[in-house]
């Protein structure tokens, strides 16, 4: 397996900030967010930051992509038994329990048991209000 990128192993705050920084300067001046990340203490270069920009794009673009879908989707065809929410629920229920499963095979290189704790105590609640809205629609 491929060792992880830099980029991949910052801190949440600093990729945040630099998701930020490339949708702001639209997926381009990566020499400046490689100086900038250098002065907060992080030698990433140009190119890897490029890779990590690209991917970020496409993540968005199909987020885009999707939601245009549903639009075209919901003005094309009628729900009125509502199985798109049905088949939404069980995608996003699909992620996040990949998203555990995949959590839950991180080594300790990726933090501390504290860490990892903290990590899943915020799945779990995140998990909270979807379980809740998937008991709702059934009961609809």
């Amino acid at each position: 397996m491929a060792p992880r990128s830099h980029i991949e192993v910052l801190p949440v705050s600093v990729r945040e900030w630099l998701d930020r920084a490339l949708t702001e300067r639209n997926f381009s001046g990566y020499r400046e967010l490689e100086t900038l990340l250098r002065d907060k203490g992080y030698s990433i270069g140009r190119a890897q930051i490029s890779r990590y920009g690209q991917k970020v794009q496409r993540r968005f673009a199909a987020i885009r992509d999707a939601t245009e879908a549903a639009r075209q989707l919901t003005k094309g065809a009628p729900d009125d038994q509502d199985t798109r929410s049905e088949s939404i629920m069980a995608l996003v229920q699909t992620e996040l329990l990949n998203s555990l499963l995949e959590a839950q095979t991180i080594k300790e290189e990726a933090g501390s048991p504290v860490e990892r704790a903290e990590r899943f105590a915020r799945m779990a609640k995140n998990l909270a209000p979807i379980i809740h809205a998937s008991v709702s629609l059934k009961k609809l």
